[in-house]
């Protein structure tokens, strides 16, 4: 049986390998966008709505974290859950990721099958969050 509706994930990494490995991990259950940079990757999260977005630190221009506050900072794409996946493999690191309004944190490389899961439970947290708001 398939699932009729279409889920929409960013990823964005300025490595075409990252993101590539990542649409290879992931296509089967959602749809991939892929980018380059921070500032195309907000452009489009405004106007597709993505379920989650997966985001390095390490970016052309804008960083992971600002682009992440960013995100946070708009009510149109406040909601969407963040999912860092970076080299960056300090607490600190992590720690900012999680201050910047990141839900969690891959440390690349990464295991496809944590991948997988994680963004399985974000997106399953997310929708919990939206059936509780339309509750309230």
């Amino acid at each position: 049986m398939t699932n009729a509706t279409i889920v929409l994930v960013l990823v964005v990494d300025d490595d075409a390998f990252i993101r590539e490995l990542i649409t290879d991990t992931l296509g089967d259950s959602y749809q991939v966008v892929s980018h380059e940079t921070a500032e195309t990757a907000l452009a489009s999260a405004a106007i597709d709505q993505p379920a989650a977005i997966l985001l390095d630190v390490e970016l052309p221009g804008t960083d992971g974290y600002e682009a992440c506050r960013r995100l946070k900072a708009d009510p149109a794409t406040a909601g969407i859950p963040v999912l860092f996946v970076s080299a960056h493999d300090r607490t600190e690191d992590r720690l900012r990721g999680y201050e910047a309004g990141g839900e969690d944190y891959v440390v690349k490389p990464f295991e496809p099958q944590e991948l997988t899961a994680k963004v399985a439970r974000m997106l399953q947290g997310a929708a919990e969050r939206s059936r509780l708001k339309d509750t309230a």
